[in-house]
C-alpha cells in the first residue's frame, strides 16, 4: 500500500487527475448499464426495437470514430472528452425527458447514441496515462485504474438496485432517479475536467495541419496510418481477440450458467462477485509484473488463466467449480473479470504503445471502428452454432482463437523501443 502512494504521488498531475475522473464516471456508468435495454422496455420496445437501437448506435459509432480520432490529433484532448461528457449529459436529459412523460421507446435512440458511444471517455483516460506515465510504471498505473474501476463496479450497481426497488421497480419511475444521479456525476466530471484539466495537443503542428486541406484529408492520413506493418497485425489481433470472438462470450456465458448449469440467481451474483475481487486483487500485480518482465509475457500467463476458466466453465461436475471458473476469469461474460481478465492490462498497455504520440488519435479512432465491426460477425457465427447445438464450441472458439492466433501474432510483435512517449504541446 505504501508503494502504491509512494508511485501515485510521483506521477504526473495529469494521470492523478485521470485516475480520480475516470473512477467518477466509472460510477455513472455502473449506476445505469443494467437498466437502460429494461428502461427501453418499459416503454413498450420489444427485443428487436432493442437491438435496432443498439444497431443504430454501434453504426453512428463506426462511421464517425475515425473522424473523432482525427480530431483528437488537430485538436486539443480535453476539447475532445469535454464533448464527450457534453454526448452523455445530453443523453442523461433525454431519458430524464422520456422518463417523465413516459415517451415511445424510439425517443431513446438519440440518447443511446450519444451515451457511451459517441465519444468514449475512459479509452481516453487510459491514453493519457500511456502518454504521461514513464514507460517503466506505465502497465502498473492502468492496473491501478482497473482497480478503481472495479470497486465502482461493485459499488454502483448496489446502490442501483437499492434505488430502483425504493422507488417501484422496474419502471419508468423506478429507474428515472438513477439518470437524475447519473446527470449529476457526468455534469461534475465535465466541470472538473474543464476547470483542472490543462489543455494538451499531440502535435506542435496542430495549426499548420488544420490550415492546410491536403494534410487534413481523411483518407490520405490513414493510409499513411496503415503503412505500419505493427498496425496491421493489431488490427488482426483486435479483430479476433478482445473486440472479436471474445465477445461472443459476453452473449452466451450468462445462457450457459442458466440454461446448461442451472445457475440460480445467487449463484450468478457470487460468480460475479468472485470474478470482480479476483480481478481488483490482481490488477496491480499483474501491472507491476509486465513493467518488469515484458507486456507479451505477462499477457502470455496470464491469458492462461481465462482459457483455463472457460474450460473449468464448460466441463464442471458441480456448481463449486463454477466459482473456481469466475475466480480464473472463464464464467463472467465479460472480456475482463477473474484472474484471467487482468491480461487485458498487459493487452491495452501495449495496444495504446504501438504508435508515437502524434498517432494515437488515429489509434483511438481505429479502436471503436474496430469493436463496431467485429463484434457483429462473431455474434452472428455464435448464434448459429449455438442454434443448431454445438454449444460447448460456441464457448470453445474464442479459446481456440487466443491460443492459436492470438498469441502468435502478439509473440511475432517486434519488442518495445522504450521510448517515452511525450506529449508535444501543452498549456
Amino acid at each position: 500500500m505504501n508503494n502504491v502512494i509512494l508511485m501515485l504521488k510521483d506521477l504526473d498531475r495529469r494521470v492523478r487527475f485521470m485516475l480520480i475522473s475516470q473512477s467518477i464516471y466509472t460510477f455513472g456508468v455502473q449506476l445505469i448499464t443494467q437498466y437502460n435495454t429494461l428502461f427501453a422496455q418499459t416503454l413498450g420496445a420489444s427485443g428487436s426495437d432493442v437491438g435496432l437501437i443498439n444497431s443504430i448506435s454501434s453504426g453512428v459509432q463506426g462511421a464517425l470514430s475515425m473522424h473523432i480520432g482525427l480530431a483528437a490529433e488537430k485538436h486539443s484532448i480535453k476539447k475532445i472528452m469535454l464533448v464527450g461528457l457534453l454526448c452523455d449529459i445530453s443523453a442523461m436529459a433525454i431519458l430524464i425527458f422520456a422518463a417523465l412523460l413516459h415517451t415511445p421507446w424510439y425517443v431513446l435512440i438519440p440518447a443511446f447514441i450519444l451515451y457511451f458511444q459517441l465519444i468514449r471517455y475512459l479509452p481516453f483516460a487510459d491514453m493519457i496515462v500511456v502518454l504521461f506515465a514513464n514507460s517503466d510504471k506505465r502497465a502498473t498505473v492502468l492496473g491501478l485504474s482497473r482497480l478503481f474501476r472495479g470497486l465502482m463496479g461493485l459499488v454502483a450497481p448496489a446502490i442501483a438496485s437499492l434505488v430502483v426497488t425504493y422507488y417501484g421497480g422496474i419502471s419508468p419511475e423506478g429507474i428515472f432517479p438513477l439518470y437524475c444521479i447519473s446527470l449529476t456525476i457526468f455534469t461534475s466530471v465535465f466541470l472538473l475536467t474543464s476547470k483542472f484539466f490543462p489543455e494538451t495537443k499531440l502535435s506542435n503542428n496542430v495549426d499548420k495541419s488544420c490550415s492546410n486541406p491536403k494534410n487534413t484529408g481523411f483518407i490520405r492520413e490513414y493510409s499513411e496510418f496503415f503503412k505500419d506493418k505493427n498496425v496491421r497485425r493489431w488490427i488482426l489481433i483486435k479483430l479476433f481477440a478482445r473486440d472479436g470472438f471474445q465477445f461472443m462470450l459476453t452473449i452466451f456465458v450468462p445462457l450457459w450458467l442458466v440454461n446448461i448449469k442451472g445457475a440460480t440467481p445467487v449463484e450468478l451474483g457470487l460468480i460475479a462477485f468472485f470474478s470482480t475481487v479476483a480481478d481488483m486483487l490482481f490488477q496491480v500485480p499483474v501491472g507491476k509484473l509486465a513493467d518488469k518482465i515484458g507486456r507479451r509475457r505477462a499477457f502470455f500467463i496470464f491469458t492462461m488463466f481465462y482459457c483455463l476458466g472457460v474450460s473449468i466453465l464448460i466441463w464442471s461436475p458441480s456448481h463449486e467449480y463454477l466459482m473456481l471458473a469466475a475466480i480464473l476469469g472463464g464464467a463472467t461474460g465479460s472480456i475482463v473479470g477473474g484472474i484471467g481478465g487482468t491480461a487485458f492490462t498487459p493487452f491495452i498497455t501495449m495496444w495504446w504503445e504501438i504508435v508515437p504520440t502524434e498517432s494515437k488519435g488515429k489509434l483511438y479512432g481505429l479502436d471503436n471502428l474496430l469493436i463496431t465491426i467485429s463484434r457483429a460477425p462473431a455474434a452472428m457465427i455464435g448464434g448459429i452454432l449455438w442454434d443448431v447445438g454445438f454449444k460447448e464450441l460456441t464457448l470453445l472458439i474464442p479459446v481456440f482463437v487466443e491460443l492459436f492466433i492470438v498469441v502468435p501474432l502478439i509473440f511475432i510483435l517486434p519488442k518495445r523501443t522504450g521510448r517515452k512517449d511525450m506529449l508535444i504541446k501543452t498549456k
